[in-house]
């Protein structure tokens, strides 16, 4: 076992509760732009799943439920085997896992609708990572980062805004308090990569 899945088992692995407080409100500050179906349809791709919260979300509130979200296929993404070991264990449905880094996805160009990295984006190699990002998202489609509101993670925000400004457009910037505060930015794609 390597270091980091130590730490992200101490660490991540007890956040679920936490985790699903962020989902819910990012979900309702994101109801109030656009129906929620434009975003979270087709192919989604999760950048860094970890423990998989994001897809029991999804699976639990939307599709178990048989809420408006119907027609979607998660792909989790994360580097530590352990990581997808983990997720394989929660039964988690509409979810592929592949083992990739985020540097370096292994898709083809403009496949995914959308595109989510719940607290990974400060994890990526800023022009490899989002690089890959403009290059499998689909034109039209969605990039939605969230990431602790910690002072050292700002200059992820304000340099994830410059990058973007060309061939994104950006749709909202958002605050969410709870247990833990969180920064979020939703794009859409508008241009070519």
């Amino acid at each position: 076992m390597c270091v980091g899945s130590i730490f992200s088992n101490k660490v991540y692995g007890s956040w679920g509760v936490i985790q699903r407080e962020k989902y819910e409100k990012t979900f309702h500050e994101l109801e109030k732009l656009v129906d929620i179906r434009k975003i979270f349809s087709g192919l989604v791709l999760d950048v860094g799943t970890g423990f998989g919260y994001f897809e029991e979300f999804i699976n639990e509130v939307y599709l178990k439920n048989r809420s408006h979200i119907k027609n979607i296929k998660i792909i989790a993404i994360d580097k530590d085997r352990e990581m997808l070991d983990n997720c394989l264990s929660k039964n988690l449905l509409q979810a592929n896992l592949v083992q990739a880094d985020g540097n370096a996805l292994p898709f083809r160009d403009e496949i995914f609708n959308c595109i989510v990295c719940f607290d990974t984006a400060h994890l990526l190699n800023f022009r490899e990572g989002f690089n890959e990002v403009m290059r499998v998202l689909k034109n039209g489609g969605y990039f939605l980062i969230t990431e602790p509101h910690i002072e050292k993670y700002d200059f992820v925000f304000d340099e994830i805004k410059n990058y973007f400004n060309l061939g994104f457009s950006l749709i909202k910037e958002f605050v969410i308090e709870g247990r833990e505060k969180e920064h979020g930015l939703l794009f859409r794609k508008i241009g070519k990569s």
